[in-house]
């Protein structure tokens, strides 16, 4: 079992640098420690993100008894792990029309 998740994990991260125009694996890129913080996408691009691998986790270990709960977790937490930068551009607009409220 914990082959299968490290697998579903590594096509997670392929799926990931694909959608900001990287290769994975890509030893060069991921030498550094922080290397996650190189790129940035959009609030967009890592909502339908979240939305493919929970879908992709999901239906690959239903059968091993993940829940959507479980899956839920797992996506969150490799997101908040490895997740890449989201872009201001989506913050800076709420913030103005005061959608986005800051507090001191």
């Amino acid at each position: 079992m914990e082959d299968k998740v490290h697998n579903a994990f590594e096509i997670c991260l392929k799926e990931m640098f694909l959608r900001v125009g990287l290769t994975y694996p890509n030893p060069e890129f991921t030498s550094d420690p922080e290397w996650y913080r190189k790129k940035t996408w959009t609030e967009q691009q890592q909502t339908d993100f979240i939305k493919w691998m929970k879908k992709f986790l999901y239906s690959t270990f239903k059968k091993k008894g993940w829940r959507k709960k479980q899956v839920d977790l797992e996506v969150g937490m490799f997101i908040l792990n490895y997740g890449w930068k989201t872009s201001n551009d989506y913050i800076i607009p709420k913030v103005i029309k005061n959608e986005i409220p800051i507090n001191n």
